[in-house]
């Protein structure tokens, strides 16, 4: 923006670079013009003067000539004045002398008076040069300003078209993802007055854009501790301003009772001033049921296989002692059979065959269903501590407990192909002993 006009203050120049004063090429012709012209009505029109009065008609015309062509019209029309009525109305006439002191005195004032209202008249002329010269300077400089402040006024007007193009985007832009978002989306002021609400909030409120906008939700919730609960969350990210995640429930219109996951963030201003609250919201209903069927469904797995393991102990108590009674049984009757005479050597064995087959088979599997069950156990065990570290992330996996056995899940042993071999190897033709170890 310009300022007043007279801000820019123009300074008058020197005289030798002032514009050039209006000295018309024939200002002196036009001078001595006026000179005969005044002198014609002074002898044609004013016979009755005489010699008297000798200049009244040369005054006016010297101060013409001077307005008209400057100093330099003004003492030429001077003097040809003076000579004119020295020669044709001043004694003697017809000469150029003055005889009589009267007429030199007359004639000295009239060349006086005329060079000086010349100069009077040509400084006049030159102020108004200089003021028409002024206003040229002025009216140039106002036409520069005007020029630039339209060429700024073109640009802001353009950038401001420009902004205000992006904005419109910008808001379509959100508005389109508020719109078309399946999730919950608002804003509040700091008071908790709601001052945006897509479609899903509405949807989930179960009100309209014109009974939530402006409101807070103790206004229009049914549950007021489900709305103060939400205000305190919305009051407490505000007052920290650092986003945050929280979950709150609420009693959606026709749905019952859900939960939501909010992500909440201060909105800040421009100004950096804080303006309200921004909330995104999704909804973990199923998500969350699908977690408590979960754990219910693993407590009833671990019911069952705490029954399993108490039943699986009880077998182990209540099958081994008769599997090794009968063991050491068949070993004793295997001595007696072989010393007794009337039975061929080798059907002496050969009797003995199946039972040596069937017991160590039985006790292999007995094994095998107590590894397997203890193995169970022992995964069971590290699935919790694994789901508990999860939850905990502060818990380190190098702090896990060893075994109640103090020994490893697995041996080179404890493998079911090699429980089998040693149940085979105690009815191997040469074993005397029953091999203790597949218990």
């Amino acid at each position: 923006m310009f300022g007043p006009l007279g801000a820019g203050k123009l300074s008058a120049p020197p005289f030798k670079e002032a514009p050039a004063r209006d000295r018309r090429s024939h200002g002196v012709a036009v001078a001595l013009a006026i000179v005969l012209i005044a002198t014609l009505v002074r002898l044609f029109f004013l016979q009755a003067l005489g010699t008297e009065l000798a200049f009244i008609t040369f005054y006016p015309a010297v101060m013409i000539a001077a307005l008209y062509a400057g100093l330099r019209g003004g003492v030429a029309a001077t003097l040809a004045s003076a000579v004119i009525a020295d020669y044709f109305l001043m004694m003697p006439v017809g000469s150029l002398i003055l005889v009589r002191s009267i007429d030199a005195v007359a004639m000295s004032l009239f060349i006086g008076s005329g060079i000086l209202v010349s100069w009077v008249a040509d400084q006049l002329l030159l102020s108004q040069s200089r003021l028409r010269w002024a206003e040229t300077q002025r009216a140039d400089q106002l036409e520069r300003q005007v020029v630039e402040r339209t060429a700024t006024l073109a640009a802001e007007i353009a950038e401001r078209r420009q902004a205000d193009a992006n904005l419109l985007q910008a808001t379509a832009i959100l508005r389109g993802i508020g719109q078309n978002s399946p999730d919950p989306i608002y804003a509040k002021d700091v008071d908790g007055r709601f001052l945006y609400a897509n479609p899903a909030v509405l949807a989930v409120i179960g009100k309209s854009a014109k009974a939530v906008l402006g409101h807070t939700d103790v206004d229009w919730h049914a549950d007021p501790q489900q709305a103060a609960a939400v205000m305190a969350n919305d009051q407490r990210v505000m007052r920290g301003g650092v986003p945050e995640v929280v979950e709150e429930s609420f009693d959606a219109a026709g749905q019952g009772l859900r939960t939501f996951r909010s992500a909440k963030s201060p909105l800040v201003l421009d100004d950096g001033s804080l303006g309200g609250i921004l909330c995104v919201s999704f909804d973990i209903t199923q998500a969350k049921t699908a977690e408590a069927e979960l754990q219910l469904a693993k407590a009833e797995a671990e019911r069952a296989s705490l029954a399993k393991s108490k039943f699986l102990a009880a077998a182990s108590h209540d099958l081994r002692q008769p599997v090794q009674s009968l063991t050491l049984l068949l070993s004793m009757i295997k001595r007696q059979v072989a010393d007794k005479p009337g039975l061929a050597p080798g059907g002496k064995v050969v009797l003995l065959h199946p039972f040596h087959r069937g017991l160590p088979v039985v006790a292999a599997l007995l094994h095998d269903a107590l590894r397997l069950n203890s193995a169970g156990r022992r995964q069971t065990q590290d699935a919790a501590e694994q789901n508990g570290r999860k939850r905990d992330p502060e818990k380190s996996s190098d702090h896990s407990l060893p075994s109640s056995t103090g020994a490893p899940a697995t041996s080179p042993d404890s493998s079911p192909a090699q429980a089998n071999r040693r149940a085979h190897c105690f009815s191997c033709p040469g074993s005397t002993e029953p091999n203790m170890n597949i218990l």
